[in-house]
């Protein structure tokens, strides 16, 4: 009887020291190759102007005003490439309703 309760005293479950380390490694998803692989594929790709220009002229066909930060995302392109290309068919509208580029006259077909 004496012997149930002193195994019963007892934890199941006992710590076992190791006499040694134990590595234990993270799994990592973004390794140094494959950054390097992640920055050339979404790097900025420069368009010609003709290619930027057909970008552009299909957005236009969708909406008649945009902001300047809406197509910089459908061209992919920067802000200072934008801004020439659009000073050649676009105008700024400075009307409080429409604070947005929309096409110049002679390149509207609506």
């Amino acid at each position: 009887m004496k012997e149930h309760y002193l195994r019963s005293a007892k934890p199941p479950r006992r710590v076992k020291p190791l006499n040694h380390i134990v590595k234990n490694y993270k799994p990592v998803s973004n390794h140094a190759h494959n950054k390097d692989d992640c920055k050339r594929k979404d790097g900025p790709k420069m368009l010609s102007k003709d290619n930027i220009m057909d970008l552009l002229f299909q957005a236009f066909e969708k909406h008649q005003y945009y902001t300047l930060k809406d197509l910089q995302f459908i061209t992919k392109q920067s802000v200072f490439v934008l801004k020439a290309i659009l000073k050649d068919i676009g105008d700024y509208n400075k009307d409080p309703a429409h604070k947005k580029m929309e096409l110049k006259e002679e390149y509207r077909h609506y």
